[in-house]
């Protein structure tokens, strides 16, 4: 189910503030360009007291202050982004346990907002 938010809630409910202990949000990047594709994958789990993400097959624990960027990315991706870019970024959100989905396509080139927050998770 690909869920389409008004813009009002797309600012304002986001799926990785909705985590229950245990369930996960998936977010997905398929990016595509005249030549080239990619697709990458984080998964971020809620524990107890911390967030357990997986990327490029590697674990981890992060803490609230690093969770704080993944709210972070979750709000900018819910912004408009231009469009006029060879490269297309599609991103899918998913909360593996209730299978809301929200799909967002990024035609900036200039945002990378996946990119960006994977190097300052330290991933």
């Amino acid at each position: 189910m690909i869920i389409t938010l008004s813009e009002k809630s797309a600012q304002n409910v986001l799926f990785v503030d909705q985590m229950m202990v245990g369930e996960t949000v998936r977010i997905d990047l398929s990016r595509r360009s005249c030549f080239d594709g990619h697709t990458y994958e984080l998964s971020i789990t809620k524990l107890i007291k911390d967030y357990e993400v997986i990327y490029n097959k590697k674990t981890s624990i992060i803490t609230l202050d690093k969770f704080k960027l993944i709210q972070r990315f979750e709000k900018e991706l819910r912004k408009k982004h231009s469009s006029n870019c060879s490269i297309v970024d599609q991103y899918l959100i998913t909360n593996t346990t209730t299978h809301e989905t929200l799909k967002v396509i990024d035609e900036s080139c200039a945002w990378n907002g996946f990119l960006n927050l994977i190097e300052k998770l330290e991933l």
